[in-house]
């Protein structure tokens, strides 16, 4: 009986009766898949009745294939176990190797046996085949030798063949998750862009999907249920934008903006709600940290009254203004305090008062409080190198919040021009609000100019010579004067210096109600003391101008046009001429402008007959104008002129710019008589100045005598009446 086991158990060939039938049953000791074989008439090995197997049995694969050998060394045999019983074990997943240790006798068994193979002959020829059956056990010890060489080749093969095996399957299996990865990107991709196509509008349908260019669609393929295309359209939507053709159509865009609508709307109005609501705390803090400040001395609050003129003492014309409104209020209220804001910390209080009266001999009558600005740099010209206008105007925006915060007064008045500080103190400090224009920040004039691409002192001339920078400053402009007219109209009163001034002011502010002309007050009184005789023969002549050191005020035309006249030689037999400069400096850029001025001179070969004077003295410039023959006056478009003025009451013959105030108020015929001349350009100016000098004394005093009685409408005293009648309605 012949015992076989899995390749980690044991099988035994044990001695038992001949005879039997070949059955199968389980071993009881293994359970798993021990099965036992019977060989009918397999004699008994006489040395031992149990043989252990597995020792020096080997196994080897060859085309699928078992080969079984078996081999006793007692009974030097080796027989060969048919296929069939292989292919058994083989299906039993059994270890096919065995080997018997015990003499087997040789034994004929039956035809067709399974063990038909082990060589036939009877136990009588046993003795007489030991001979031979020594032979074939050493050939046998050979054959497992042998045999056990292939089969541990076989075995490292096999191990190899796995191991390449094992590579591949992970290999493959790495590829397959990759393949994976991308089919679900893919897959994503897919349903967003079908998401994208269902927000649309039902679009055209699909081309067909084409195998080539020019080839006929693919056969028996049809679009799979929810999922996009990876093939790019044909037709109209590959010339579509990006966009479109990305799903986002205007149709689509259109939605989605009428969707944001209300959302942005409703978000606007909270904003909006909040603004209005902070800006409301802010004027009640304000408001009552003004009715917390002290009372005056009769129990009563005293009525503040602000001028909002960062440089009060720059020692021009609208100080002048400045200095006399305080003084015309201070007469006719005696409860008003008048407070100036001022950026002037270089001085003291009594410093610029004391100024203002050696100035324009102009001397107050209650003291003035000052409320000095750290912010004034915010507009200077400097600070804003393009875009100047909207630069300082926003600059004075947050100059304005500084002197409210510093000082809410009662009545606000803007005395040089920042309208854009107008709606601050109207509305977040409650004042009652007014302004005195001296001239408009933007005209109708610097929009012709612009829109003629003429080279002026504030258009470039790489501007002029660009069209394309012309329109875009134009449209800077409009935008500009748009906001400007918004923002003069808070106003409840308007004051202006001229004509000319008015003109502008209504055309872009539109508040004819509330706007009056108030031409500004001149020290006529003091310049008519100087008296008027008839000019002697002197050795030397002055032509005298009067006005700050700014670049609008064109003291370069002057010094031209004098050096034409001296190099034309028009004067006739005058032995020489003086041009005399008089103005005042506000800052360091003034006086750069001086040095600049001063080069010119040497440039045209004429430094020793112009002469500089600076923040002179009200007597000093009263001696000069009693000394000049020619007042001159050159700035374009000059809101007013009080220079002008107070050259033709002086005494002195005129010549002005034939523009603005000069024109419209100032240099016009009295009583149909002669009060002085204009001009335009260099060589006018020399000209007419040459005309000037070839007059007889006796026809310049007539001219001088005509604007001396021209000049009584600018006195102080029309000014104060007229000023009072203005701001009237701020005191009710």
């Amino acid at each position: 009986m012949l015992i076989l086991s899995w390749p980690t158990r044991r099988a035994s060939i044990c001695t038992g009766k001949t005879g039997g039938s070949v059955g199968h049953r389980r071993n009881p000791m293994h359970p798993g898949g021990l099965r036992l074989l019977t060989a009918p008439s397999l004699p008994s090995c006489p040395k031992n009745s149990r043989t252990s197997l597995g020792e020096d049995a080997m196994q080897f694969k060859e085309q699928h294939m078992l080969r079984l050998t078996t081999l006793c060394r007692e009974c030097a045999a080796v027989r060969s176990l048919p296929a069939s019983l292989g292919k058994t074990l083989q299906a039993a997943a059994l270890s096919p190797t065995t080997h018997c240790t015990s003499r087997l006798p040789r034994a004929a068994g039956p035809a067709g046996s399974v063990f038909a193979g082990w060589g036939g002959g009877g136990g009588e020829e046993g003795e007489e085949g030991e001979e031979g059956e020594e032979k074939e056990a050493e050939e046998a010890g050979k054959q497992v030798k042998e045999v056990k060489q292939e089969s541990e080749e076989a075995e490292e093969a096999e191990e190899a063949e796995q191991a390449e095996e094992a590579e591949e399957a992970e290999e493959a299996e790495q590829a397959e998750e990759a393949e994976e990865a991308e089919e679900a990107e893919e897959v994503e991709k897919a349903e967003k862009a079908e998401q994208a196509e269902q927000a649309e509008p039902a679009a055209a349908p699909l081309p067909p999907l084409r195998s080539a260019a020019g080839r006929e669609p693919l056969p028996g393929w049809s679009r799979p249920a929810g999922r996009a295309l990876p093939f790019r359209r044909e037709g109209a939507a590959a010339l579509l934008p990006k966009m479109v053709a990305g799903g986002l159509c205007l149709c689509g865009l259109l939605r989605l903006l009428c969707s944001l609508f209300l959302p942005a709307l409703f978000l606007s109005g909270i904003l909006c709600i909040c603004l209005v609501v902070l800006l409301c705390g802010v004027r009640f803090w304000i408001q009552r940290k003004k009715q917390l400040s002290s009372a005056g001395r009769d129990g009563k609050q005293p009525l503040l009254v602000a001028f909002f003129h960062p440089y009060c003492n720059a020692g021009g014309g609208g100080e002048r203004v400045l200095w006399c409104a305080i003084r015309t209020l201070q007469k006719k209220y005696r409860n008003v305090t008048c407070v100036v804001y001022t950026g002037d910390r270089d001085a003291t209080e009594e410093e610029i008062v004391e100024g203002a009266f050696r100035r324009f001999n102009i001397k107050l009558i209650h003291p003035v409080k000052f409320v000095f600005l750290k912010k004034r740099f915010l507009v200077e010209a400097s600070l804003y190198p393009h875009f100047t206008l909207l630069g300082q105007s926003l600059g004075s925006v947050f100059l304005g919040w500084e002197a409210l915060l510093k000082c809410a007064p009662d009545i606000y008045i803007d005395s040089m021009g920042y309208a854009f500080t107008i709606p601050l103190f109207k509305y977040l400090g409650g004042c009652r609000v007014g302004c005195y224009v001296h001239y408009p920040t933007i005209s109708t004039d610097m929009l012709s100019v612009v829109r003629n691409q003429d080279t002026r002192f504030n258009n470039a001339a790489f501007i002029t010579s660009s069209p394309l920078f012309s329109k875009f400053k134009l449209v800077y402009y409009y935008f500009f004067a748009f906001m400007y007219g918004l923002v003069g109209s808070c106003s409840d009163v308007v004051m202006v210096n001229s004509s000319w001034t008015l003109n502008h002011i209504l055309s872009l502010w539109r508040s004819g109600a509330c706007t009056s002309v108030v031409y500004p007050p001149c020290d006529v009184q003091a310049f008519l003391d100087i008296p008027l005789e008839v000019e002697k023969t002197t050795s030397e002549y002055s032509i005298v101008s009067v006005s700050q050191f700014r670049p609008e005020k064109d003291h370069p035309l002057q010094i031209r046009a004098f050096a034409k006249l001296l190099k034309e030689k028009r004067v006739g037999q005058q032995p020489s001429l003086k041009l005399i400069l008089i103005g005042g400096c506000r800052n360091q850029r003034d006086e750069e402008r001086v040095n600049n001025l001063k080069r010119l001179c040497e440039e045209l070969g004429v430094s020793d007959d112009v002469v500089f004077r600076i923040n002179i003295p009200f007597e000093e410039l009263k001696k000069h104008l009693a000394k000049a023959t020619i007042g001159l006056h050159t700035m374009w478009n000059e809101h007013f002129g009080i220079g002008v003025v107070e050259c033709m009451a002086a005494g002195t013959v005129i010549l002005a710019h034939n523009s603005g105030g000069p024109k419209l108020d100032i240099v016009l015929p009295h009583e149909g008589r002669v009060t002085g001349f204009l001009a335009e350009d260099e060589d006018s100016y020399a000209e007419t100045m040459a005309y000037i000098f070839s007059l007889s004394p006796e026809k310049r005093l007539e001219i001088r005598e005509n604007a001396r009685r021209s000049v009584h409408r600018f006195s102080d005293q029309h000014f104060e009446d007229t000023f009072l009648l203005s701001v009237e309605p701020l005191f009710k």
